[in-house]
């Protein structure tokens, strides 16, 4: 009787378990001890449903010369640059829809041009698929598209009468007077799309270190609309420029995102994006040919939290678009951030 009633209560043990609600399922119990292991072993545990986060920084400077040995001219030279990052993230057991908006812009005055100069601008936008497999859940397939353009026009103000000429113009030229501002490119042009599609690995994710990776195939087009590259040489007295183009890319591309917390107090991203084209109809004029028709993108980020909200960030972007322009894009700089970031329905 007693080896029947221990069985019986062994059953009942395994099966359910009582809480203040009554009734709590063995699918709940087995979840509970899962995110309770999970916790243990020092992973992020990600709650389904929305995870949203903003992040805003600014840079300023203001600079006042007078008279001052080796300096250009005397006057003011005033810089202030502004970033937004926004991320909307959605997850629904395997699934997840990771959204983020990233925004930079930054403008500069000089005493030697009086006016305000565009000196950084970027809008990037990306949205994803992740499906993760559930024999192995730190890899699975996945889909991804991407916008990338400037936001304002494109222009240049030189402090000299300077001359200007147009790759798709030979034998002809602009004349452009002191201070008189020329648009060369009109905002969103270009603007390049990005779709890829393949699978993802996640081989290492906890709370002081992150990496996703991507292989697959890529595809990439150049929408541009009667606007100009800056491509100056150098070598000549005019300044160049190089005619935009709307191509269209097709091959593989591969995509790594790491990040972490090297300390509670500082924290660092990095990311390097390739995409390789096999199909392109594309006009050549360098004549580029295996290695050289690579996209390459690179970024990294490190930051140093002075409160729970408020830090100090260096930003690093370069990327070269070998059929937009075939040199290094580099944007650097130094923010002050703040950011918050939110979950819905709140974590438990």
């Amino acid at each position: 009787m007693r080896k029947s009633s221990l069985c019986l209560l062994t059953l009942l043990a395994a099966n359910t378990a009582f809480g203040q609600d009554g009734l709590i399922k063995k699918d709940e119990v087995v979840a509970e001890m899962e995110a309770k292991k999970a916790a243990m072993e020092g992973e992020a545990a990600k709650p389904d449903g929305w995870n949203l986060g903003v992040q805003l920084g600014s840079s300023a400077s203001l600079t006042d010369m007078r008279h001052v040995a080796g300096a250009v001219s005397d006057g003011t030279t005033f810089q202030l640059g502004l970033v937004f990052d926004g991320k909307a993230n959605y997850k629904h057991g395997r699934h997840e829809w990771l959204n983020s908006l990233n925004i930079t812009h930054q403008q500069t005055r000089t005493p030697v041009i009086d006016a305000f100069i565009k000196t950084a601008d970027n809008l990037d936008f990306r949205t994803s698929y992740l499906y993760s497999l559930a024999s192995l859940p730190w890899m699975g397939p996945f889909a991804r598209a991407r916008l990338q353009s400037q936001i304002l026009k494109s222009q240049v103000i030189y402090a000299e009468p300077t001359r200007l000429v147009f790759s798709d113009q030979p034998g002809k030229a602009r004349d452009l007077e002191a201070e008189e501002a020329y648009t060369f490119a009109n905002p969103f042009d270009p603007m390049q799309l990005r779709q890829s599609a393949g699978f993802f690995a996640r081989p290492v994710e906890n709370k002081t270190i992150k990496a996703t990776f991507t292989l697959g195939a890529g595809a990439q087009e150049i929408v541009a609309r009667d606007g100009y590259a800056l491509n100056d040489d150098g070598d000549t007295d005019a300044v160049e420029f190089q005619k935009l183009e709307s191509t269209q890319e097709l091959g593989i591309e591969i995509d790594a995102e790491v990040e972490g917390h090297a300390t509670e107090y500082i924290f660092w991203s990095a990311g390097l994006n390739i995409l390789h084209p096999f199909v392109y109809n594309a006009d050549n004029p360098n004549d580029l040919e295996g290695l050289e028709l690579t996209n390459i993108e690179f970024k990294a980020k490190v930051g140093v939290k002075l409160s729970k909200w408020l830090s100090v960030d260096y930003t690093l972007d370069a990327k070269r678009i070998p059929f937009v322009l075939d040199e290094w894009q580099v944007q650097n700089g130094l923010l002050l951030s703040a950011s918050f970031e939110t979950f819905y329905p709140s974590a438990q």
